[in-house]
């Protein structure tokens, strides 16, 4: 389980941890969301077509009425983790040094220095696939 503050932890607290995700995801760091009311909220609306209509209707009862910023949840931890990974190696600390700093695998300090480390990234022995 991670650590979900604010308005995730709410929306975790009503719909479960994976839609609290799956809004931050999609919605967070982007724009204020409008949630409505239980008895406002429709077929298509964008958080029931994310959630499903019963959490999208928990999660209204609970915040509805209004627009809220969603955070960045998960996603913002992982850019933190990134930039202190970076800025560990860029100051010439070890592998190992900067993956403590980081909160990272060793592995992940490797191959982020490899260039592996996104999808679609180039392994100079294997190629592309596509």
């Amino acid at each position: 389980m991670t650590d979900l503050t604010g308005v995730l932890a709410e929306i975790a607290e009503v719909a479960g941890e994976t839609a609290a995700l799956q809004i931050a995801h999609a919605k967070g760091g982007l724009e204020r969301v409008y949630i409505p009311t239980p008895e406002r909220l429709a077929a298509g609306h964008w958080l029931v077509d994310l959630v499903g209509a019963d959490k999208a209707r928990a999660i209204a009862q609970r915040l509805g009425g209004g627009h809220i910023e969603i955070p960045m949840g998960e996603t913002a931890r992982r850019a933190r983790k990134w930039a202190v990974m970076r800025q560990a190696l860029d100051a010439g600390k070890s592998g190992a040094e900067a993956a403590r700093m980081a909160g990272v695998h060793q592995r992940t300090v490797r191959r982020h220095r490899n260039g592996h480390s996104g999808a679609g990234a180039d392994d100079e022995d294997q190629g592309r696939l596509f």
